[in-house]
Formats: structure tokens, C-alpha cells, sequence
């Protein structure tokens, strides 16, 4: 994954196709790696029964968005708020793009930083960087402080970026001189040869680039994250100032303004109303499911299928690496589980031809173009390991689903319809393919835009969020943001 020019025909094809409004989830996903080789606890909680009459704060998805928000209200809610919280969830807990198709912690702007700063000016590029950094720091840290280490599978091993000829190589270096004039630290990146990706990882490539990164186990993260929370409630006392629960198999259809003060929205369930002072949208591909006209216009969010294998090694040639990869012009994208474990790699959209997975929302099965291209990468780009009858076999295949937008900016923030503001309503998503590393950030983000908003305060977003991801009533602010002098040269935008 990297930000990449454009036009790439995925991101050419993007801007111009149209979409009608996404599905909502399908009740019958296919399991992806993560989901069956661990059963949260959470997975069906509260499936069954009646959901809350009200709610102070709704937040629609259980992915790293939504927990992040919900776990962030918990923490800053004082005794005056009395805050009841109720998180939704259309499937099981936690089983869409987080539980599905992610893993990598990888910050990645400074690989294109020049390019960043020709669209949106240094300082946003900075905050770009700043941004990712964030939330890298934020899972590393969380997991040791609470000592989830082995408990997420958190490995800080590293990200190696292989390139297949001169000019890619060139062109990211260019990248990384900019950033180190703008004074990013760029001394832990490393560059390495064709002998030494060879030597090092057994690869066929004209070059590499190694980057810090970690990976970790989205889904028992996320429900580590969310079990800490309801401990933290329940060790408040007999009257804490928050409430917090989610609702699983609990499919959001629309919400509609209520007359019943003080809850200003009428949030229809599969399950029955629920009466709600503010709602936070954490449906990332999903959104336009609950709110249509995110579907189109400047601020429209489209759902679109990644698909994922997992494939495991023979056990005489196994490379066991610690390091993830991205492949060149980041086609691909993987890592090796701990100990010798399947490598779980994804991407390879574009053997799907058009619409490239665009608009198709149905995870309940594979793209065969897109499976065939992923089991033949690896005995292509490492046939030390996997070529000449080493071959290893694929366990598993499955898809998710994930957001995109034109320019891969997500969108964060206030919730505006048909130009709109909906007060109370705020949105996290249209992440691009790139969410592990937005996410957990610019869900706290509007976590706290919410709360501020509820006690009726004023709210300015952290000085290190971009303003290109900010929404607007015409979408977000990117466009706005453009320097003069750049905008014709089109977009760039953040590929998986």
C-alpha cells in the first residue's frame, strides 16, 4: 500500500463510473483467517432480544472506527455527562473490513511526501505523516502497556517495499528526500539491492525499501480494546458516569429526525427504533447503506471488494519472516503469521478487470481472476521459496469489504447530506484501502467532536489532523486545499 500518482487505471476507472447505493452487509459472509481462528467473546453479544429504547450516542460498526470512538467516549466522559452508549453492528461483532481484510501497521505518507505536499501544501503533508504515526504509536503502546503483546499477535518487524525497476525506486527516493527537507526522520528507512532483497528475503526484485512497521490481529485487538472498557465501567462504581454495549446482528436501515426531545434521531433497526442525541457513522464501504446520498456527489464513499488468501508454506521451505512486504506498485500486500504461520496476502484488484471490485459489496464469495493472480504471486516474486515444486497450498479465501473515495482522502468529521449539515451526526470513512492506520485516530477524533458538540462546547479538530480530510458541505476539504498551481495536474491517491 503507498500513496501512488495518478492515473492508475484503478483510480481513473473510479472517477468516472457511477454506483447506486450500497446493500447493506450480507447476512452470510464467507470467514476470513481471522474469524474462524478466533471466536471473540463479543461475537454475538446482545444478538437476540430487544435493543435500548434511546441511546445519548449511537455508533453504527464495530470495526477499529467505531470501538476507537466508543472506547474514547468512555474515557472522556466526566460525572456531569451521564452517557449511555450503544454501538450497532449488522453481522457479528467486528466482521467487517477490521475483521476481514487488515493487519498492517504501517505508516505510509512519507513515501510520498512530495507528492502530498504538491496537492495539499507542506504542512499538510506533515500532518499526513503525523497522523499515521499516531496511530502506530497507538497500537504499539496500547498493546504494551496492557500487556497484549502475544495476546494481538503484535510483531514489529518491519515493512520491506519491492520495486521492479529503476524508475519506481527513484521515484520513492525522490519522496523521501523531500520529506527529509521538511524535516521528517527518515534515519530508520533503509535501502536495499537486488542482492540484498535476494539475500535477505529471497526475492526477484530490482530493489527494496525497509520502513519501521508492525502487524498485529485486527480482531483481537479490537476486542481486547472494547472488553477493557467495560471493565473500566464496572470498576466506577455503582453510578458510573457512562454506560456502554453493543448490540451484534443489529442491521441499520435509516436514520430519520425525531420530535421526542432531547434525542434529535430516530435510528431504525432491524431490531426497532432507537431513540438517539447523537449518532457516529463507522460503516466505512458500508455508509451509503445507511445515508443513500453518500453514494454520489463530492462526498460519496464507495464500496468496494478486496480479497485476501491465506497460504501456507511447505514446512521444508519456509521462510518464516518477521517482515511484511508490499510487492511493486504495491499490487500486493502481506505478511507471514508468527512462527512459521500462513502469509496472509491480499490485493491484486486489478486482475478482476473493470469495474475493479468497485461498487460489489458481497463478501459472501471470491473474485476467481483476483484468486488466481494471488496464488501465483508469491512462486513468481520468491521462487527460492515457492517455485519449483515448493509450492505451498492456500488454506483459506475470503473478501471484505472497504470504502473508497476519488483521491483515496477519507472523510472525517461533521455529517453533511445534500450539502447539509446533519447536526448531531458525525462520519468516519471512505479510508481507501488504508484504514488500520487512519482509523483508530480519526475515530477518537470524532469521538471527541461528538461529546464537545453534546455539552455544547466548541470543538476544533487536533492540530495534526489534515485539513484535506475534513468534511464539508462539498465533501471534503481537499479540493479546496489544492494549490493553485497543481490542480491541473490531477490527483494522487493512496492504492492498495
Amino acid at each position: 500500500m503507498a500513496y501512488q500518482d495518478n492515473p492508475t487505471k484503478l483510480f481513473s476507472y473510479l472517477e468516472t463510473a457511477t454506483f447506486p447505493p450500497c446493500a447493506p452487509p450480507h447476512p452470510a459472509p464467507l470467514d476470513s483467517f481471522w474469524t474462524r481462528s478466533f471466536t471473540s467473546p463479543l461475537t454475538k453479544r446482545n444478538s437476540e432480544g430487544a435493543v435500548p429504547e434511546t441511546s445519548d450516542i449511537v455508533v453504527i460498526g464495530s470495526g477499529i472506527t467505531g470501538i476507537c470512538a466508543a472506547t474514547r467516549l468512555v474515557e472522556q466522559v466526566a460525572d456531569a455527562d451521564q452517557l449511555a452508549i450503544v454501538v450497532l453492528e449488522a453481522r457479528d461483532f467486528c466482521s467487517g473490513a477490521t475483521g476481514r481484510n487488515g493487519g498492517h501497521v504501517t505508516s505510509l505518507p512519507v513515501l510520498q511526501f512530495g507528492a502530498i505536499t504538491s496537492l495539499y501544501g507542506g504542512e499538510e503533508a506533515k500532518r499526513a505523516v503525523e497522523l499515521e504515526d499516531r496511530a502506530v504509536e497507538f497500537f504499539v503502546e496500547t498493546c504494551k502497556q496492557e500487556g497484549w503483546e502475544r495476546e494481538v499477535d503484535l510483531v514489529q518487524g518491519g515493512n520491506i517495499h519491492l520495486f521492479d525497476d529503476e524508475a519506481s525506486a527513484e521515484a520513492v527516493k525522490s519522496e523521501l528526500k523531500a520529506a527529509e527537507k521538511a524535516g521528517i526522520d527518515v534515519s530508520k528507512i533503509t535501502w536495499l539491492s537486488k542482492n540484498e532483497v535476494a539475500t535477505r528475503v529471497g526475492a526477484e526484485a530490482f530493489a527494496g525499501v525497509a520502513i519501521p512497521s508492525s502487524n498485529l490481529y485486527p480482531l483481537r485487538f479490537v476486542t481486547a480494546l472494547f472488553q477493557r472498557a467495560l471493565r473500566q465501567i464496572s470498576q466506577a462504581g455503582d453510578n458510573p458516569p457512562v454506560s456502554l454495549d453493543v448490540y451484534t446482528h443489529t442491521v441499520v436501515s435509516t436514520i430519520e429526525p425525531s420530535s421526542h426531545s432531547p434525542y434529535r434521531w430516530t435510528v431504525q433497526t432491524s431490531r426497532g427504533p432507537i431513540l438517539a442525541r447523537s449518532v457516529i457513522h463507522a460503516t466505512n464501504g458500508y455508509a451509503s447503506s445507511v445515508v443513500p446520498s453518500l453514494a454520489s456527489g463530492p462526498s460519496r464513499i464507495v464500496p468496494t471488494r478486496g480479497q485476501v488468501l491465506a497460504y501456507a508454506p511447505q514446512p521444508t521451505s519456509n521462510p518464516r519472516w518477521t517482515t511484511a512486504f508490499s510487492a511493486p506498485h504495491s499490487r500486493e500486500y502481506f505478511f507471514q503469521r508468527p512462527n512459521g504461520g500462513p502469509i496472509i496476502i491480499g490485493g491484486a484488484r486489478a486482475a478482476a478487470g473493470a469495474p475493479y471490485e468497485f461498487g460489489v459489496s458481497d463478501d459472501s464469495q471470491v473474485n476467481d481472476r483476483v484468486e488466481e493472480e494471488l496464488r501465483e504471486y508469491l512462486p513468481k516474486q520468491f521462487p527460492r521459496w515457492f517455485a519449483d515444486g515448493k509450492e505451498g497450498h492456500v488454506d483459506q479465501s475470503w473478501t471484505g469489504v472497504m470504502g473508497y473515495r476519488e483521491g483515496g482522502v477519507p472523510l472525517v468529521g461533521q455529517l453533511y447530506v445534500d450539502g447539509e449539515a446533519r447536526v448531531g451526526q458525525f462520519i468516519s470513512a471512505g479510508y481507501s484501502g488504508h484504514g488500520v492506520v487512519r482509523a483508530p485516530v480519526c475515530g477518537q477524533a470524532i469521538a471527541d467532536m461528538a461529546l464537545a458538540e453534546l455539552r455544547g462546547e466548541s470543538f476544533k479538530m487536533p492540530d495534526w489532523m489534515p485539513e484535506h480530510f475534513l468534511s464539508t458541505a462539498h465533501g471534503s476539504a481537499n479540493k479546496a486545499a489544492v494549490p493553485e498551481e497543481h490542480e491541473e495536474k490531477g490527483s494522487k491517491c493512496l492504492v492498495v
